[in-house]
């Protein structure tokens, strides 16, 4: 049992690690079709993989408040933490580049706000953009807690619907982004839900004839319904042409993915490291991005190299790297500290 359960573990973390560097990837300008492709699932993965993980028997015995503290624990803590860093680095940089005292304490006072709020654009927002995750599946998560108390699954069903139409309309209306997306958590509960109910069928398709008959038709429903979809990021509530299709496609290649590093690629320690830390990939991805790319229009490298979105993703992988090491080292520390 504990050889399966680290087996499962070890899976998932790989599979964490390869979407979480398509999203660096998607981050760094990469061209269009590429960026639109890594889009079209790369946020759903993560919350159909939160579904997938989520231990419903655990926190129907726990309750509900545990449940609350657990996830501030995991989610929001480290949110507030890294948009403080984040803010703190911008506002450093706004010093050295002449700012006001006025127009750094207004700079600072927005920046925290719009954090608070979770305001996920770079105009509100700036380098802690993608942050705007973990707040949400802090409320995604409440929600599959509560729908799960729901016995009746015609209506589960039907909230899922309900979840999506009320997306769909606040976008119709052009309404803001709530705060912590309290719109888009509502999805990110139906994706959650896929996830957990997938957990039996990943297993029966290990079955070598099933498998290769699945995989091919996984990867061609991805596809075809990213591209007729068309562009798609979940985090401004843009679903594309056909939200259906984006569902349908985004499911298809979560489970592709899923499927690939569970029976296939069972070892990568690359991956595996990356997916551990997935939280610092996300957390510093866009400040590698923003200060990397300054360094490097005022360094002699500009007229050897250009700075594309190869060299973007390079950088990322290498600064994460460092700063997950460093991470290690601290938390070492702290541990032998307490220790002593």
């Amino acid at each position: 049992m504990k050889q399966l359960t680290r087996t499962r573990t070890e899976y998932i973390d790989i599979a964490r690690g390869a979407v979480i560097i398509l999203m660096l990837i998607g981050h760094s300008g990469a061209p269009k079709l590429l960026t639109q492709l890594i889009y079209g699932f790369h946020m759903p993965f993560f919350f159909i993989l939160s579904g997938l993980l989520y231990n419903r028997s655990k926190w129907e015995e726990k309750g509900f408040k545990e449940l609350v503290v657990s996830k501030f624990k995991a989610y929001l803590i480290p949110y507030f933490i890294l948009c403080g860093i984040n803010i703190g680095l911008e506002l450093i940089y706004d010093l050295v580049s002449g700012y006001s005292f006025d127009e750094f304490t207004q700079e600072g006072a927005r920046s925290i706000f719009w954090a608070l709020y979770s305001y996920s654009t770079k105009a509100r927002m700036g380098t802690s953009v993608p942050l705007w995750f973990l707040p949400c599946i802090f409320l995604s998560t409440i929600v599959v807690w509560a729908v799960f108390k729901i016995k009746n699954r015609a209506l589960k069903v039907a909230m899922f619907v309900a979840f999506w139409a009320v997306n769909i309309a606040l976008d119709m209306i052009k309404s803001p982004i709530l705060p912590w997306h309290m719109g888009l958590s509502l999805i990110g509960a139906g994706f959650m839900l896929v996830g957990f109910y997938l957990k039996p069928y990943l297993d029966y398709v290990k079955k070598p004839v099933l498998f290769a008959a699945l995989m091919p038709a996984l990867l061609a429903a991805f596809v075809l319904c990213t591209l007729t979809n068309g562009k798609v990021d979940i985090n401004l509530r843009e679903f594309g042409k056909y939200p259906a299709l984006f569902i349908l496609g985004s499911i298809s290649m979560s489970v592709f993915v899923l499927l690939l590093f569970k029976n296939v690629i069972r070892k990568s320690a690359v991956l595996k490291f990356f997916g551990r830390n997935t939280i610092v990939i996300m957390g510093f991805n866009y400040t590698i991005n923003y200060y990397s790319k300054i360094f490097w229009q005022k360094s002699v490298l500009r007229g050897m190299v250009s700075y594309n979105w190869i060299v973007v993703c390079i950088l990322d992988l290498i600064c994460c790297a460092v700063l997950i090491n460093a991470k290690k080292r601290l938390d070492m520390y702290r541990a032998l500290s307490s220790a002593s």
